[in-house]
């Protein structure tokens, strides 16, 4: 379980060709490359995600895994820049099958809107039960 409270439980699980949590959001999907697998617009920021679709590789501490990247794009609905670096502000994630998220960037809202700056979380250690 991974959150902050109990109304905030984000189990992901493989539907088809989605990852999708316990409400049905869709977080990656395995198909079509740029597969827009959500959107959501709203009064100051709206934000779509794209699926690549294809295979990549991606190194972390805890190894070398192949997976899919998904990118958060985030915009202001009004069309005014997101941040002084650009238009739209991008996260980039990474997903490798049968063990969920490999890689993340995230940032502050501070530090997206002012320093233009990210945080990665990246996967030190694993472990598969038998």
């Amino acid at each position: 379980m991974l959150g902050t409270s109990e109304d905030d439980h984000w189990f992901h699980r493989d539907s088809g060709v989605y990852v999708v949590d316990h409400k049905g959001y869709r977080h990656v999907g395995t198909g079509t490359i740029n597969d827009t697998i959500n959107s959501r617009t709203g009064p100051t920021v709206s934000q779509y995600t794209i699926s690549k679709g294809s295979l990549s590789n991606e190194t972390v501490p805890a190894g070398n895994f192949e997976g899919y990247i998904v990118e958060l794009h985030s915009y202001k609905t009004d069309g005014t820049p997101m941040s002084p670096c650009d238009d739209t502000v991008v996260y980039e994630s990474f997903y490798a099958p049968g063990i969920g998220l490999i890689k993340t960037q995230q940032s502050l809202y501070s530090y997206v809107m002012i320093e233009c700056r990210y945080h990665e979380r990246r996967l030190v250690n694993y472990f598969i039960a038998d």
